[in-house]
This record gives C-alpha cells, structure tokens and sequence, in this order.
C-alpha cells in the first residue's frame, strides 16, 4: 500500500476508509448485543467482510432475529452471514480501497 501522505486524496481516503470501519466495528457491537452471542468480523473474498459465530448459538439467535440475515457458510463449529447492513459499509469500505489502490 501506498502512504496517505503522498497525496491529499489518499489521505481522505484513507480517512473515510477508517470511518467506514469504526461504524462496522460499531454495527458489530450492536448486532452482538442484539442477537446475545459474541461474532468476529472475518474478511471475505466476495463480501468483503462477514460476520462469524458459533453454529448452534448462532442460528438459535439468527432465528429469532428481526434483523434479515442471510447465512454464507458452516462449517464445523462456525457459521458465517452477513446482512443489509454490512453489505453496505463493506461496500463502501471496498469501493474506498479500490480507489486507494
């Protein structure tokens, strides 16, 4: 990667990418306290970034859930979904990175 200082448009990017993070990271907290399980934000290659939970508590907590939440993949233990939500900000964060490149 490239420094942000070398360019003034770099570091507004580099600004609105970690903006975009910190309401992900934010979004996160929310969801875990709303769902009552504890999820870690995981990259993805097609969605940029999911979320991850344990497989049982998770899908028990998704069930009952208001939220729409679509679900990518389980394995073993883990299941991995994703929603509205943070499909938008990982968009948003993914649009920023490819102009930082």
């Amino acid at each position: 990667m490239i420094k942000p200082s070398f360019h003034p448009n770099l570091e507004s990017l580099e600004e609105r990418m970690n903006t975009i993070m910190k309401q992900i990271k934010q979004f996160q907290l929310t969801l875990e306290n709303e769902l009552g399980i504890d999820i870690q934000l995981i990259p993805h290659k097609t969605y940029t970034y999911v979320f991850e939970c344990h497989k049982h508590k998770g899908d028990r907590a998704i069930r009952n859930s208001s939220r729409h939440i679509k679900k990518i993949s389980l394995k073993k233990n883990k299941m991995s979904f994703t929603c509205n939500e943070l499909n938008g900000l990982a968009l948003d964060y993914s649009e920023h990175m490819g102009q930082y490149r």
